[in-house]
């Protein structure tokens, strides 16, 4: 009898233990996650720096480092083709944006603007049917799988960005290549869902921030951060949207 209570209690204590460790779980996990988002923005911190420096991390194939463009107090901003403007259509329906915001017209004055179109880069036409994403494929209304196309796009956009060192994006929100936030759920019925183009996906991956159109006074608040007091003037009270940063801070 007095083993068998020395193994109750054993068991008593051991059923606590495990308790008091699944209620301290989500505390251990958050700590851990909490610690690698600072590692993450620690090593973002550092490619933007070295980048902003005018230094270059050579890609496999480089024999040499490659000469950034211009001085780093005139930064240059990719942009989509059709917030642009210009005569040349490139939306799927062949239409024309005028460019008659204030921001944008200064940047394009300041000849800081990159513009690009992912689609017609990849070679698609104009006009075109509709296209949306649908996982990880981008399908024309008419049941076309265009996903190759915007694949070479959005590599060509990528390849724009490193070739003028942009300091960010301003993609079409809502695109399958452009949007950054909000894209059609891929049923062509209006259906905007959370989510990122081809060209965003693969722009923020490579440490490029990106903001919408609808985001342009956060845009030209972060290029002034930059011009006047390098990365560092990034203070973590400036209230970014959560997406923005992306790769950058959380």
């Amino acid at each position: 009898m007095h083993y068998r209570k020395i193994i109750a209690q054993l068991k008593d204590r051991l059923r606590k233990l495990f308790s008091a460790a699944a209620e301290g779980l989500p505390v251990i996990l958050s700590w851990a996650f909490q610690k690698l988002i600072f590692l993450k923005n620690g090593l973002m911190h550092l490619f933007l720096t070295i980048r902003g420096k005018g230094f270059h991390m050579p890609d496999r194939g480089d024999t040499e480092p490659e000469v950034p463009s211009g001085s780093s107090s005139q930064r240059k901003i990719l942009i989509s083709r059709c917030l642009y403007g210009g005569e040349e259509p490139v939306r799927y329906d062949g239409r024309r944006i005028p460019l008659e915001n204030s921001i944008l017209l200064k940047w394009k004055e300041e000849n800081r603007l990159v513009p690009v179109c992912p689609e017609v880069d990849g070679g698609l036409s104009v006009p075109r049917p509709p296209s949306e994403r649908s996982g990880r494929n981008v399908i024309c209304l008419d049941g076309t799988d265009v996903t190759s196309a915007y694949r070479e796009g959005s590599v060509h956009a990528l390849q724009l960005a490193r070739e003028h060192h942009v300091a960010f994006a301003v993609m079409k929100e809502k695109s399958p290549a452009c949007g950054s936030s909000l894209i059609h759920d891929g049923h062509f019925n209006g259906t905007l869902i959370h989510g990122e183009g081809t060209t965003v996906e693969i722009l923020r991956n490579a440490g490029i921030i990106v903001f919408s159109e609808k985001e342009l006074p956060e845009a030209a608040e972060f290029l002034a951060l930059l011009e006047t007091e390098g990365e560092n003037g990034l203070k973590e009270e400036i209230p970014w949207r959560p997406g923005i940063m992306k790769g950058y801070k959380k």
